[in-house]
């Protein structure tokens, strides 16, 4: 399975080579030798599944110390649906038989968020187009500090410091709670940009 998507992903990045980091065990994911081709690495994918799943196993580990040590020294994050998600900073923990006491516990611990952190006051909400737009309102309303960002599949965010550039085939849809929630909603089509600082068009 490991060399299948290797080789898939491969071929879809055309990167040289991949290597696939795969644990649910936190003593394995907290662990030197599951981080070393982090440490050598230019480029991540987060693929998708279950986002709690996600913060269970790797929220508050060497391998998520390691991933924003790539980014820090100029490497690129990716992911997609729940690997999207986990990107940002806030992650709806209300669904209580997947967010048990125990995950809530490490989120408590990491201090930051449910999220990874890597797009500051930030939520993510992929699919956007099948899903609608019910859950990005609702954090909107609630977290006015956190932009709610819905992005379309078939769409990505690619985002360069504090700027963003919407690629593909969809549309991003941005809700900033203090600029009015619903009603103040951005939405962005491809080649479009957005400043993540100034939370506004460009």
């Amino acid at each position: 399975m490991a060399t299948w998507l290797a080789r898939r992903m491969k071929e879809s990045f055309g990167v040289e080579s991949v290597t696939v980091l795969h644990a649910l065990d936190r003593a394995t994911t907290d662990s030197d030798s599951f981080v070393e081709p982090l440490r050598h690495a230019t480029g991540v994918w987060l693929l998708g599944g279950m986002p709690e799943r996600l913060v269970q196993a790797y929220l508050n580990t060497k391998t998520e110390r390691a991933i924003k040590d790539l980014l820090d020294r100029g490497g690129v994050v990716g992911g997609e649906s729940a690997g999207a998600m986990i990107q940002g900073s806030w992650l709806d923990t209300t669904d209580s038989e997947s967010f048990t006491p125990a995950i809530h516990a490490l989120i408590r611990a990491h201090g930051t968020g449910a999220g990874f952190g890597f797009l500051t006051q930030s939520a993510i909400f992929p699919h956007f187009d099948k899903r609608g737009p019910d859950a990005a309102v609702r954090e909107s309303a609630a977290h006015p500090n956190q932009l709610a960002i819905g992005i379309d599949e078939e769409t990505a965010l690619v985002v360069r410091g504090d700027q963003a550039e919407v690629v593909g085939l969809g549309t991003v849809s941005l809700y900033n709670g203090a600029g009015g929630g619903a009603s103040g909603v951005v939405i962005l089509k491809p080649g479009e940009r957005y400043d993540l600082a100034a939370r506004r068009r460009r």
